[in-house]
């Protein structure tokens, strides 16, 4: 029988921070330029290989472990993307009196 163990160590890592928008900290007493912890999370595991008769026809394979998917970060991104300084969302109706922008499709004007 053979065993092998194992210690797997993940951190993310997060270089830039969101922008920073006052209103959400006046109105909600939170910090849209929080990131998340960058603490290493530690995921030890085990396993097992037992070869039942000797002859490698017949084996036994099994193993026991923390395991974690990798980070969602696409979460973490849509709170750089989505602080509320970036995108500005433009409604417009034509009941408000409002005039609608006219579609332009070249985006590099």
């Amino acid at each position: 029988m053979s065993l092998t163990l194992g210690l797997r160590a993940d951190r993310p890592k997060f270089n830039t921070t969101p922008s920073f928008n006052p209103a959400v900290q006046a109105a909600r007493g939170l910090s849209t330029t929080a990131i998340p912890s960058e603490t290493v999370t530690w995921e030890p595991r085990a396993g097992f290989n037992w070869d039942i008769n000797g002859t490698g026809k017949q084996q036994l394979r099994g193993g026991v472990g923390m395991f974690q998917g990798r980070t969602p970060f696409v979460w973490i991104s849509n709170n750089y993307g989505n602080t509320g300084v970036e995108q500005v969302l433009l409604g417009c109706l034509k009941s408000s009196g409002c005039a609608v922008p006219a579609f332009n499709p070249d985006g590099t004007t």
